[in-house]
């Protein structure tokens, strides 16, 4: 009987206890806010972001694009004010961007390289109409931007069905590449 009564106090005091930390979480919530005064934002790589950062691509392909065009070289372990211009490669699972930045944080060009992406609707449906029931094997988007050029971007595919292959190019409009 007084192993049961002392289980139950036991038990009784963990349950207020943890009510207790629930409880205090909540009431600090307030220190939780910071107020600052005038913020500047000044984005330096809308040019990039405009240019190639596009709705219909895969969320990996524009989160990794985002991170190029948010990145703060000045705040980058290796920056160097002596430097010219400063290489940073972006590594995701499926994909590599190699992008050069001036010492102001400028995006000068990137050599993008994305695997394993779904094509848009645009894209997938002119394979589907050229080849009929051929089978995508491997795919990659590829986009190379320079500040002064623009963007070139193109979709490659290589596609097989009965034992033969062939590789595909498109542009982003569905032209066909040669």
């Amino acid at each position: 009987l007084k192993i049961r009564v002392m289980k139950k106090a036991v038990v009784c005091a963990i349950v207020l206890g943890m009510a207790n930390l629930v409880q205090a979480q909540y009431e600090n919530r307030e220190s939780d806010v910071i107020v600052l005064s005038e913020v500047e934002v000044t984005p330096v790589n809308l040019d990039y972001r405009d240019k190639v950062i596009k709705e219909n691509l895969p969320n990996h392909v524009a989160a990794l694009e985002k991170k190029v065009s948010r990145f703060n070289i000045r705040e980058s372990f290796y920056f160097d004010k002596y430097s010219k211009n400063f290489r940073v490669d972006f590594i995701s699972k499926h994909g590599v961007i190699s992008a050069i930045y001036d010492r102001d944080g400028k995006i000068l060009t990137t050599d993008e390289r994305f695997e394993e992406i779904v094509f848009p609707p645009i894209i997938q449906n002119k394979i589907d109409e050229e080849y009929p029931n051929w089978a995508i094997h491997r795919d990659s988007y590829l986009v190379s931007y320079h500040h002064e050029d623009g963007v070139k971007k193109m979709y490659r595919a290589q596609l097989r069905k009965n034992g033969r292959r062939v590789n595909v190019r498109y542009g982003p409009a569905g032209e066909r590449l040669e």
